[in-house]
């Protein structure tokens, strides 16, 4: 049986980066622990403003036994894929989108005929949640307080253990984006 090879995830990802990815968020929209049986939705924000959807999920039919023991992060795995896919203007299925046992006779998992392109990218006005939010104060900050700002910006970084705000979860996000807003305030009345 011929195995069906896609575009891997690291390289959806890399030129998501390069065309402006600003955020992923995921969703579980099902889980059925019993089956086992996940989906999940994922949004790609880029920095133009445009958002992509897409969903993945994972069963032990659409799985390989090494996989198995991990559906519930294939499922998140396969969502964001999908996303990056409609982000990036890639027709090609994601690595991740197949199963274990696809044969190069059957359709890819999720896909439908119609479906072999992406769409164009959609006009959405951008979200305003948390992560949208302290994006944008993370961009003013540095702006209006300078070094002290930047500084302060890097000690979030250092204390989400991340390099880019962008990935943090929405209850991260508020968290930080409220340390932002009191510290500033704080700046303010100093001033």
């Amino acid at each position: 049986m011929a195995q069906f090879q896609g575009t891997p995830y690291k390289e959806l990802l890399d030129k998501a980066h390069s065309l402006g990815l600003q955020a992923i968020q995921t969703e579980m929209i099902h889980a059925d622990y019993e089956t086992p049986f996940y989906a999940f939705k994922a949004t790609v924000s880029m920095t133009s403003g445009a958002i992509f959807v897409g969903h993945g999920e994972a069963n032990n039919n659409n799985t390989s036994s090494m996989i198995q023991p991990h559906l519930l992060r294939m499922a998140e795995t396969r969502a964001i894929a999908r996303a990056l896919r409609w982000a990036t203007n890639s027709g090609e299925t994601a690595d991740e989108e197949f199963g274990g046992n696809v044969s190069a006779s059957a359709p890819a998992p999720e896909e439908d005929i119609q479906e072999a392109a992406p769409p164009a990218p959609a006009k959405v006005a951008p979200a305003k949640s948390a992560v949208d939010r302290l994006l944008a104060a993370e961009k003013r900050l540095p702006v209006k307080y300078g070094e002290r700002g930047e500084l302060f910006l890097n000690n979030l970084r250092r204390d989400y253990e991340t390099e880019d705000l962008a990935f943090l979860v929405e209850r991260q996000a508020q968290k930080a984006l409220d340390a932002i807003i009191e510290e500033a305030a704080i700046w303010d009345a100093e001033a």
